[in-house]
């Protein structure tokens, strides 16, 4: 079984892409810290000459509570949060104003950012600890629900044609009965953007209680389905504003499930290549 703790030293790789780190710790976030965190993500170029008092002020909390706030973050005080914001801002380029008359360059470029963010978000120790659990595990599951199943279905499609004994069932409560039958050898990935879908948690969970790896796809860090799960991967998409739907997430997900496939293709190259050439002759008969 793959070694539960090997994403501890990843995390605090992660500690360095604050804007990102920001995107998708706020939904698990105070009101206080959640309006703090709004305007830095909103106004990042306002925040980095302003003195602490000012920024509580246009925030409409206290001073304390800016403080506060960075420090739950890990710096030491505002000073060290405004160098690592002014950091990121200088080496990201971003501008004041991305947007365009054209809906097409608009939505590109909104990915572009989702999947640039989701790339700092997910070092290399934490895929590898994806892709190391899924190469010793008898079983993989996959759990989500609603317009995350899609993406379980083609992870599972993907793992199930390069040799994986992979499922991805459509009905919740075939899911429950699914994570009822893994152990310690298997593993059980829940997908779900907001990261608080009770069918998702309740299956993470009872994989978990057979001894599976749980891991975890979601856009919100410290939420039920990521404080289930063994091992994190994290997905943003760039601005929450721009969609009232989970469905920009698809993107940033199906990304994070290919960089899995790609790597376990490499890693297990001779038995993957043998059943994908398997697949590809019989499925030829057909066409």
């Amino acid at each position: 079984m793959a070694d539960k703790s090997a994403p501890a030293a990843a995390e605090s790789q992660r500690q360095g892409s604050l804007i990102p780190r920001l995107r998708v710790s706020r939904p698990t976030m105070s009101r206080v810290d959640q309006a703090v965190t709004d305007y830095v993500l909103g106004n990042p170029e306002e925040v980095i000459p302003a003195a602490v008092a000012d920024l509580a002020t246009r925030c409409g909390v206290s001073v304390g509570s800016v403080v506060g706030f960075c420090q739950r973050l890990g710096f030491k005080g505002f000073s060290d949060f405004k160098i690592a914001l002014a950091r990121e801002v200088a080496e990201s380029g971003l501008p004041t104003d991305r947007r365009s008359t054209s809906d097409l360059e608009n939505v590109v470029e909104f990915h572009r950012l989702a999947l640039a963010e989701t790339m700092t978000l997910n070092p290399a120790e934490t895929v590898d600890a994806v892709v190391d659990a899924i190469l010793d595990a008898g079983r993989i599951e996959f759990y989500a629900v609603g317009v995350a199943h899609p993406v379980a279905a083609i992870a599972s499609a993907g793992l199930t044609l390069i040799g994986f004994r992979a499922n991805a069932a459509p009905d919740a409560h075939m899911q429950l009965v699914t994570a009822s039958q893994l152990g310690p050898k298997d593993v059980a990935i829940g997908i779900s953007p907001t990261g608080r879908v009770p069918e998702t948690i309740r299956s993470l969970e009872v994989a978990k209680s057979q001894g599976a790896t749980t891991v975890c796809i979601t856009n919100s860090l410290g939420s039920p389905v990521a404080n289930t799960s063994d091992i994190q991967l994290l997905a943003t998409p760039a601005d929450m504003d721009t969609f009232t739907t989970p469905l920009p997430s698809l993107v940033t997900h199906m990304a994070l499930v290919d960089t899995i496939f790609v790597s376990l293709i490499r890693k297990a190259r001779p038995q993957t290549a043998a059943y994908q050439q398997r697949a590809n002759e019989y499925i030829q008969q057909w066409l």
